[in-house]
């Protein structure tokens, strides 16, 4: 398919005439590899698939007023237009075609946020990178993007799921934070969810703050209870793993990203793991049918 910027009606038209069957839209281009071999390994050669970023998806441009989509939201935008204008499931003389939309779940589901619908896939943690670092040998990632040896970080790492229980538990005061500012609408100051690596220093008597806050209290009991039960990737963002990984190998020298690809290409996409997502895009598949 082209890079022409389709309106609502050109936007069906290319469908219906695109030699893909499966149309997988993602939160933005470093996602891309990780649901390309998920949709790869389920595939599996016999359905042809392509997939765009938000940013990338050259559809609906008209409806959505020419806007520059990113991320989640532009991304759930986009789902909004294919929704309404009935494109996730089309058909041309006997042939169909679906649109699968992946996102990061965030905590939507503790605040009611999740949309119902079969062409939106969530992730089963917190993001993408939650699953990466859960599912991935952390020693072997780590080690290739640092240019150690596995021994090096096993030195410093010496059992990766522990070290990921311990750097979410040390955080999880922020964590509290930054969940309560998400369902109160608080100001919380740099205690956040959007920021993409953690401070280097963490005020825990902030906390404080908000102890006689019922709803802070709400969400700190609702966190520990996760945490009590090693269910702390519901909350705790995956993201921030590489960038503590960086410090506690490299003095946090920039390797976080390169961190993440070298343990994604770790990953086993035909693994048990895998069908938290495989189960609803393998549903979507039988429309094709």
């Amino acid at each position: 398919m082209n890079r022409l910027q389709h309106s609502v009606s050109a936007t069906k038209r290319a469908l219906q005439i695109s030699r893909y069957q499966l149309f997988a839209f993602v939160e933005g281009t470093s996602d891309k590899y990780f649901y390309g071999e998920l949709c790869g390994a389920l595939c599996n050669g016999e359905t042809r698939y392509v997939i765009y970023s938000a940013a990338e998806a050259p559809f609906c441009k008209n409806e959505i007023e020419n806007k520059k989509l990113s991320g989640k939201s532009g991304l759930l935008e986009l789902f909004g237009c294919f929704q309404r204008y009935a494109l996730l499931s089309i058909e041309l003389k006997g042939k169909n075609k679906v649109a699968a939309f992946f996102l990061d779940k965030d905590i939507d589901d503790f605040l009611g946020k999740k949309i119902a619908s079969e062409h939106l896939i969530y992730t089963k943690y917190y993001d993408m990178e939650s699953h990466i670092f859960m599912d991935g040998d952390i020693i072997k990632g780590a080690a290739s993007a640092t240019n150690k040896s596995a021994q090096e970080v096993r030195e410093n790492i010496p059992d990766a799921d522990d070290w990921m229980y311990q750097v979410a538990d040390r955080w999880k005061q922020y964590v509290k934070i930054c969940f309560f500012a998400v369902k109160s609408g608080a100001a919380t100051g740099e205690y956040r969810y959007g920021k993409e690596l953690l401070p280097k220093i963490f005020d825990a008597t902030y906390e404080n703050n908000f102890l006689s806050d019922a709803v802070y209290m709400e969400c700190s009991g609702l966190i520990d209870r996760l945490y009590k039960q090693k269910e702390y990737g519901y909350v705790f963002k995956g993201k921030w793993y590489s960038g503590l990984l960086d410090r506690e190998l490299t003095g946090a020298k920039g390797e976080h990203e390169q961190i993440v690809r070298c343990i994604q290409a770790t990953l086993d996409f035909n693994a048990a793991w895998t069908q938290h997502f495989k189960q609803p895009l393998g549903t979507l598949l039988t429309k094709l049918q």
